[in-house]
């Protein structure tokens, strides 16, 4: 039998954007998780499948065509060493490339770019969306993240949802992946902040934590809000971030 010699990601983040999606897709058939696994590793791996044949020894082997390799026989066990080298998946996501989506602008992997209110209208549709199993709430998560235009409009992102109800629900998912795995790097960039909302989850979901987060930064200035919300996120976080530190460090 050949030696196996092929390179396969060995976690989230070294995943590709086309890579991430057909996670997604190979998650959306439901099959089982070994079956996942094997069939998510072969492509990764870059074997196509040619049937079976039986040795000289009546041992059944399996046939894959590699591009650069030419064709390969491999053993059930090659091929189990292959799914078991994927297993990583299997867990939660971690901090990975955005999606593409049908041409429509990437976002940032890690949100730069983004902004407070964009992030808020995003998180608050993937909270119902994982309620719920609503794809209108799935369709207007990704709306969110991915403007026709590039820039994020609130009061567009209704119909940017209509918009893109023609693409598969699983090609959607593959945004949930990646925001699951941007929402852990950012309990890791901005710790006390998440901390001080006593959960892992996004410190910023929904309206009424919206206007208490809105509350903490215009200082009373009510009409600072619209700038706020326009502000990239990261500078909102950044603050919120260091103002916590700061309450902790005068309480201490």
């Amino acid at each position: 039998m050949q030696t196996l010699d092929i390179t396969l990601p060995q976690g989230w983040s070294e995943l590709t954007s086309k890579q991430v999606t057909r996670v997604a897709y190979y998650l959306s058939l439901g099959v089982a998780e070994t079956e996942f696994l094997v069939r998510l590793g072969l492509e990764f791996a870059d074997l196509r499948p040619r049937g079976t044949r039986v040795t000289e020894e009546g041992r059944i082997v399996y046939r894959y065509y590699h591009r650069q390799r030419g064709n390969m026989l491999l053993t059930a066990e090659q091929v189990s060493s292959i799914a078991e080298a994927m297993r990583w998946v299997t867990k939660e996501p971690e901090p990975m490339a955005a999606p593409i989506l049908d041409g429509l602008p990437t976002p940032d992997a890690q949100l730069y770019g983004v902004t407070f209110e964009q992030f808020i209208t995003a998180d608050t549709a993937c909270a119902a969306y994982v309620r719920t199993q609503n794809p209108d709430a799935l369709r207007m998560m990704c709306a969110a993240f991915y403007p026709k235009s590039g820039l994020f409009d609130p009061e567009k992102v209704e119909a940017e949802a209509r918009r893109i109800a023609y693409l598969p629900g699983w090609q959607l998912e593959a945004v949930v992946l990646w925001f699951i795995g941007a929402k852990k790097m950012l309990t890791r960039k901005y710790p006390a902040l998440y901390a001080a909302t006593g959960s892992d989850e996004s410190p910023a979901s929904g309206g009424e934590v919206l206007l208490g987060l809105l509350s903490s930064l215009n200082e009373g200035r009510v009409i600072d809000n619209e700038r706020i919300k326009a502000t990239e996120l990261h500078e909102v976080f950044y603050e919120l971030n260091r103002r916590v530190r700061a309450a902790e460090k005068a309480e201490s």
